[in-house]
Parts: C-alpha cells; structure tokens; sequence
C-alpha cells in the first residue's frame, strides 16, 4: 500500500469522523489526526472533502479549524457542490457566516447557475438566507433556468422567503 493511499484512507476517516461529530469542538481523533499532517484537502472517492463534511453537518468549529489550516472553500465535489452550497442549503448560518469570513464569494455562482442564496431560498433555510443577505447576496442573479432566489423560494413553498427576497434592497 503505498503512502498517498494510506493518507486517503486517514483523510476519509477524518471526513466520517467529521460528518458523524455530534460536538461542536473538535474530538480527540479528529485533533490526532489534524496534527499528524493530513492534509485537509483530499478528497473521498465522491469528492467530498473534510470541509464539505462539515459544513453539510453544521460544525462551524471544525469548519473554521479546516479553513485555518488550509482548507480550499472552492473546492467542489463530483456534484458540484462546495462547502457554501452544503452549508446553505443544510441552513446552517454559522458555517455560512465562517466560510464568507474566510474569503469565500457570497455571489459565486455553482453547477447550473446557482447560487448560495438560491439553495437556501428553495430549502427553506430561512438563517442562513438571512446571514448571505447580510453579506450582500444579489437577489437578482437567475439560474440556468431564468429563476431568481425569491422564484425559486415560491415555488418551493416559502412565500414568506420570496416577499422577503423580492423587496428591493
């Protein structure tokens, strides 16, 4: 076996060890396992990255350990999702909040034209809609499709949402 799968193997036990965390702090696995190098940066076979894991899981201390450590935000799985994707469409407003801190782009646009606030607006994730429109998320970009957030919020279910993402700002 050589040292590079060895490592993947290490990696994809931080990425369960991450995705199973039921703590808001980092376990003394995880701790391990971050000290001993790994790098933060290598993929599962899917794509998904510790980041990813956490981000879709809400650890917004282990998010930002990652993202000290050099985790790539614009890292995007076989999917096309990134942590920012995972995080707002999870609606976990913390991990949002941690990713922009970090530099991540609150209008970048992902797989089929979407955008951060799109995945929370047709989730219902009212929190972290709120943090990415704190931060200045455009409310008139349009998918592949010709949607905006507030379109795709109404047709989801959330009318509320989609008065809120319609007024003018």
């Amino acid at each position: 076996m050589t040292c590079a799968r060895v490592g993947a193997i290490v990696l994809a036990a931080l990425a369960i060890q991450v995705a199973l965390a039921a703590e808001s702090d980092l376990t003394a696995s995880q701790r391990l396992l971050l000290a001993a190098g790994t790098n933060v940066n290598t993929p599962a076979l899917d794509g998904i990255t510790p980041l990813m894991a956490a981000a879709y899981s809400g650890e917004a201390a282990i998010v930002e350990e990652l993202l000290a450590r050099g985790a790539d935000a614009a890292a995007a799985d076989r999917l096309g999702k990134t942590a920012m994707v995972y995080a707002a469409g999870q609606g976990h407003a913390a991990v949002v909040r941690a990713l922009l801190s970090h530099g991540t782009d609150v209008n970048a646009v992902y797989r089929n034209e979407l955008t951060a606030l799109m995945w929370a607006a047709g989730f219902g994730r009212d929190e972290a809609l709120r943090a990415l429109l704190e931060a200045g998320a455009r409310t008139d970009l349009r998918d592949n499709r010709g949607k905006t957030a507030a379109q795709i919020a109404r047709e989801a279910g959330y009318a509320t949402m989609a008065e809120l993402l319609a007024r003018p700002r």
